[in-house]
């Protein structure tokens, strides 16, 4: 019977060493990963003070690559889909992607030309438009001009 509650002891005192060792390494290193804090991104963009009409805004960080992109619609405007992580980003904007082609046996599409958009706006590595995104809402406005 001593042998038997000798043995019953020395399990629960490695299994209360192994919950405490689990629960120190838990502590240690945290329940689980920090997040980055995030801002909602939204704005307007215009070229020579009329609304750019069309393209895509593009958030680029050289240590993230390109951190998101956003339409920009006919009036001007654009809005990230996903939160993006705060701090200081720059701003490239692209043309519009060509239309798909028709249908087989449907009539040519209308393709107007681009808006243009200066080539210094173009590349991330021309581009003068620099931004700072916090955390919250971020309401950006950026002007193009020639």
């Amino acid at each position: 019977m001593q042998k038997l509650l000798k043995q019953r002891v020395s399990i629960s005192g490695r299994t209360t060493g192994t919950v405490t060792l689990l629960v120190c390494f838990a502590l240690l290193t945290g329940c689980g990963a920090e997040t980055e804090p995030t801002g909602s991104v939204s704005g307007n963009i215009t070229y020579n003070g009329n609304p750019l009409t069309e393209g895509l805004v593009n958030i680029y960080s050289a240590s993230r690559s390109v951190v998101g992109t956003a339409e920009i619609d006919t009036e001007g405007h654009f809005e990230f889909e996903k939160p993006i992580a705060t701090g200081d980003y720059q701003v490239y904007i692209s043309p519009p992607p060509p239309p798909a082609p028709p249908e087989p046996g449907q009539p040519p599409l209308k393709i107007k030309p681009p808006q243009k958009i200066p080539q210094k706006y173009r590349a991330a590595n021309t581009t003068d438009l620099k931004i700072t995104i916090t955390a919250g809402a971020n309401e950006l406005s950026l002007p193009l001009s020639d």
